[in-house]
């Protein structure tokens, strides 16, 4: 389990609220060194040009993946959408995947990636802490 937590100010400047923007559960890592489509990304389907075969031909990777949930009213989990991450080069897609396995892009990121360290304990089968 884990959660996206969203301030009401810009990066770097002082918060004064925090809230959960997501939660998630069931997460899957994926070193990008890893030249294999993991299983867990095996389902997703071709839309809109996001293809994981062409991707992962043209040195994307998958690098993470988790299942987001709400909670009812009577504290039971009511499943959302897969949230997947890939890499190509220096850019990152976030893709929500629906059940079907139909995904859709929810943004874009410039200049990321991961650590070596943090590649070499999903390597290793570490847990960050």
């Amino acid at each position: 389990y884990g959660y996206n937590i969203e301030a009401d100010t810009p990066l770097g400047s002082p918060a004064k609220e925090l809230c959960v923007a997501m939660a998630y559960k069931d997460v899957h890592l994926n070193n990008p060194n890893n030249p294999e489509i993991p299983s867990w990304g095996k389902n997703i389907k071709s839309v809109d040009g996001f293809d994981i075969q062409k991707a992962y031909k043209n040195g994307g990777r998958l690098v993470f993946a988790a299942q987001s949930y709400h909670l009812n009213t009577d504290d039971s989990e009511r499943s959302g959408k897969y949230v997947v991450v890939s890499l190509a080069e220096r850019d990152a897609a976030v893709i929500a995947i629906d059940a079907t396995g139909r995904g859709d892009g929810l943004l874009n990121m410039d200049d990321a990636g991961i650590t070596k360290s943090m590649a070499d304990m999903i390597n290793k089968g570490e847990r960050a802490m």
